[in-house]
This record gives C-alpha cells, sequence and structure tokens, in this order.
C-alpha cells in the first residue's frame, strides 16, 4: 500500500511537472504577438524536435509512405514538420483570435455553400479531417460558422494538461468536447437531434479494420462510416492547408452519402477506403504539414518490418 501511495505521488508530482513546463510555455508563447509566437515555436521545435524519440518515428513513417523518394528529400520534410509543429504549438493560445470574416480573417473557407446548405437543411453531417497544418484552426472555424458539433479529441494522458487544453478550446467556442472512446452516446445523442460530429480518421484505431494507407494495412477507424449509415446523415471531408504564420486555407468538400445498396460492411470498407485514399491525396499534396511523428501503422514496422507490412499488403490485395 505505501508503495502504491508513492507511486502515486510520484506520478502526481510529475504531472505538475509537465503542467507547469506547459502551462508556461503556452503562457509565455501567449504574450507574444500571434506571428511572433508562431515564428518562436517553429524555431523552437526545429532544434528539440530532432532529438526526441518522435524523430525516429517520422523517419520509418516517411519511408514508408514515400519509398522512391531520396532520403535527404525525407530529412528535409522531417524538418519541415516539426517547424510546422511548432507552429501549432506556438500559436495555441492564440486560436481564439482566428477568424473566417472581417479584415483581420486568417481562415479562408472554401465550399462554404456546402456548410451552408446543411444549416438550411437542419440536419448533421459526419465531417472527417486529419491532422493537417494546425488542426485546432479547423475546428475554430466550424464553430465561426454557426454549425453544432460535437469535437471528438483523445484526452491527454495527464489531467492537469487535459484540462488546460479544454479551457483553452472552449475560449475559441468549442463547447463541446467528445473524448475518444468515452463519448459514443454524445455522438450518438447529437445526430439523433440534427447536430453534426466531427472525427479526426487519419490515425491508427486498434477497433477499427485493416485497410490499405500509402500501401501498406493499417489498422483504421470505422466510426465515420457507421455513424453516417446509422443516422443516415452524409460525410463531408474537411482539409486545412497552412499558407503562412496563423494563415490558413479551409477546404470543404461537397456532402457524399455511404451506399446503403450494399451490404453494410461492403459499405463501411469502402467509405474507409475512400478516406483513406483522401488522406493520401491531402499528405502527398502538402507532406509537411502532416503529424508524421504518429505510429499509425503496426508496431513492428517501427522495430524494422516495413518489407513483411508491404506483402501483407500485397496479399490483402484482390
Amino acid at each position: 500500500m505505501a508503495r502504491k501511495r508513492r507511486a502515486k505521488l510520484s506520478q502526481t508530482l510529475l504531472w505538475g511537472l509537465e503542467w507547469a513546463a506547459f502551462a508556461g510555455l503556452t503562457g509565455g508563447f501567449g504574450l507574444l504577438p500571434a506571428a511572433i509566437a508562431s515564428h518562436v515555436g517553429a524555431v523552437i521545435l526545429s532544434l528539440l524536435g530532432p532529438l526526441l524519440p518522435a524523430h525516429r518515428i517520422a523517419a520509418v513513417n516517411l519511408a514508408l509512405a514515400f519509398p522512391e523518394m531520396a532520403p535527404q528529400a525525407r530529412n528535409r520534410l522531417r524538418s519541415a514538420m516539426w517547424r510546422q509543429l511548432g507552429r501549432v504549438f506556438g500559436e495555441f493560445a492564440h486560436v481564439k483570435r482566428f477568424r473566417i470574416d472581417g479584415p483581420n480573417a486568417n481562415i479562408r473557407i472554401h465550399g462554404r455553400e456546402h456548410l451552408d446548405a446543411l444549416k438550411a437543411g437542419k440536419t448533421g453531417a459526419v465531417f472527417v479531417s486529419g491532422h493537417f497544418a494546425n488542426w485546432e484552426a479547423m475546428a475554430c472555424a466550424l464553430t465561426q460558422t454557426g454549425i453544432e458539433a460535437y469535437v471528438t479529441y483523445r484526452a491527454s494522458n495527464n489531467p492537469f494538461v487535459d484540462r488546460r487544453i479544454i479551457a483553452t478550446r472552449k475560449a475559441y467556442g468549442v463547447n463541446i468536447l467528445t473524448p475518444k472512446g468515452d463519448g459514443a452516446r454524445q455522438l450518438h445523442a447529437a445526430l439523433a437531434r440534427g447536430a453534426s460530429v466531427t472525427l479526426l480518421g487519419d490515425q491508427k484505431n486498434n477497433d477499427g479494420i485493416e485497410v490499405p494507407f500509402f500501401g501498406a494495412p493499417a489498422m483504421t477507424a470505422t466510426g465515420a462510416a457507421r455513424l453516417a449509415l446509422r443516422y443516415d446523415v452524409p460525410i463531408i471531408r474537411a482539409f486545412l492547408v497552412r499558407t503562412g504564420p496563423m494563415a490558413f486555407d479551409l477546404t470543404i468538400d461537397a456532402p457524399y452519402r455511404v451506399d446503403r445498396n450494399i451490404p453494410e460492411a461492403e459499405a463501411v470498407r469502402q467509405t474507409i477506403l475512400d478516406l483513406n485514399a483522401f488522406f493520401e491525396r491531402a499528405i502527398r499534396a502538402y507532406p509537411a504539414q502532416w503529424f508524421w511523428v504518429h505510429r499509425r501503422w503496426p508496431n513492428g514496422v517501427y522495430g524494422g518490418g516495413r518489407d513483411d507490412l508491404r506483402r501483407r499488403n500485397r496479399a490483402m490485395s484482390p
């Protein structure tokens, strides 16, 4: 019992130190002008990123996704990715200042007519996007259009940091945050009453299905397809591109519906294949703006098993 208390105390102290560092950095960035905070974040993470274990994860992911690319080019992409992620961190305290309208607008929305039609129809939709550019900007933009949407997120392992992240998001209008895995009832309730849900579907999900992603099998979430089928609502894909410090283009694709004329399992699989293809196109177009530090493929890949993974993918192919 005493050992457990000591372990709990040590964990709490560690969380406290992490919170202090996170709060200090984000608070410091908040004191800077937004564009300068973005630049400083880019510089800091460009220096620190290559020292982190995630640097190797990014190297493995890039080699798997772009085997034809020269190693030097992949290394340049990793460096650009760290600068981009640094901007995300530097901008976090300033997201509440992001605007989609007016003279100081820094998020341009393409395809806004699809959002207007959704509001006019008083129905919900399943928005699907990924960890592109500054994904916080996308959530901020949707709230400013008047779309009522439940935004899913993965809670931080540190509960103190998690509370600060939630508070920051509420400051820019995201009042409904649904933890992944624990908020299924909230998502269903939202769609049942005509609200929308927003999912980031580009990360590994062991409860999903295995489908190809960049030519290699990857466990992929099926929630978007299943929710759209159950509530007979459209899927709307959204893609965010950074055009500068605190400047973004958000593209909203036309809504489309999951095919209800084929067996459900087939419809779900086809939809997820289509979404993975959407992610691939977006990543290939702007590779430095994706979150390469996530273990997207099976854990064995990160121990050197990329050739085995590609052989598995060939076996999966029809």
